[in-house]
């Protein structure tokens, strides 16, 4: 059964950008022993629409889970009114 377990706050940008550490995001769900991941970022812009970054910072993110054998199950990007899921776009398949 898919519940959440935990949350973990892998990094805290400023209102232009953060850096991600594919290491960081996986170290406490290697830790926990979870089977899958659903990672989040939000947009202050209020604009859903995932960059070219975004999409090759979660393909790169899907890639790794692949190897150490954590699934992700989606990536969500959180505006204050709306939400974009790169599951329910079909965008997971990496």
């Amino acid at each position: 059964m898919n519940d959440i377990r935990f949350i973990d706050i892998v990094s805290i940008g400023n209102l232009t950008g953060t850096v991600v550490s594919v290491r960081e995001i996986f170290r406490h769900a290697i830790v926990k022993g979870a089977y899958s991941v659903v990672i989040a970022h939000n947009h202050p812009s209020g604009n859903t629409s995932p960059s070219d970054a975004d999409r090759q910072v979660v393909k790169q993110i899907a890639e790794a889970g692949k190897i150490i054998g954590i699934r992700v199950m989606d990536s969500l990007i959180i505006t204050e009114k709306s939400y974009y899921s790169f599951s329910d776009e079909g965008m997971m398949d990496y």
